[in-house]
């Protein structure tokens, strides 16, 4: 408030004014008027019932708004910090929501799907028994057969790399086998 507010007391002394007043633990400022000329009859140093200038009760109830002022402001803060985080942590949700339901609809894996289904007789002792040999087709995915790729790459890797050794090992006991057997002039 801007101090607009006037509230005064009718007394036994007579019209006293009040320079400030609490609206839910806070403290609102009064507008007090120009005191009236004192009487005769009134000593020099007394002061109206409602100003409490420098009076320790009304440091106190300064200081006490200030806390309740202080405590609100905080409480505000708080208020505004979990507010924030709720709206960040139910975004984050949002979008994990839905990016799952757009990628299991964008990067379906489909069960492979049964083709053909042939019998095959099979001897078993003195029986013979039939085995059902199912043709599927599957259409792998591109991340999975990319992957299926690599390992192939690898496997084939290695085997050249057995097969060099294995010959470098073979070329190393030949060479050793000629020094010797060579005769020298």
């Amino acid at each position: 408030m801007s101090g607009a507010v006037a509230i005064c007391l009718n007394t036994a002394e007579g019209i006293q004014y009040v320079n400030r007043f609490w609206v839910d633990g806070r403290e609102q400022p009064c507008q007090v008027p120009a005191p009236p000329p004192k009487p005769e009859g009134v000593a020099a140093g007394s002061l109206p019932v409602g100003d409490g200038a420098g009076s320790a009760p009304a440091d106190i109830e300064a200081r006490l708004s200030q806390l309740i002022q202080a405590l609100d402001e905080q409480r505000a803060s708080y208020y505004r910090f979990l507010l924030f985080n709720g709206v960040v942590i139910s975004l984050g949700v949002a979008f994990w929501i839905g990016y799952t339901l757009y990628s299991n609809y964008r990067y379906r894996n489909e069960p492979p799907q049964m083709n053909q289904f042939v019998p095959v007789p099979i001897q078993v002792g003195d029986k013979t028994v039939l085995i059902g040999v199912g043709i599927a087709q599957w259409q792998v995915p591109q991340e999975l057969n990319a992957t299926l790729i690599a390992i192939e790459r690898e496997k084939q890797l290695l085997a050249e790399k057995a097969a060099q050794a294995a010959t470098n090992k073979d070329g190393a006991t030949d060479s050793s086998t000629n020094a010797t057997t060579t005769p020298k002039p």
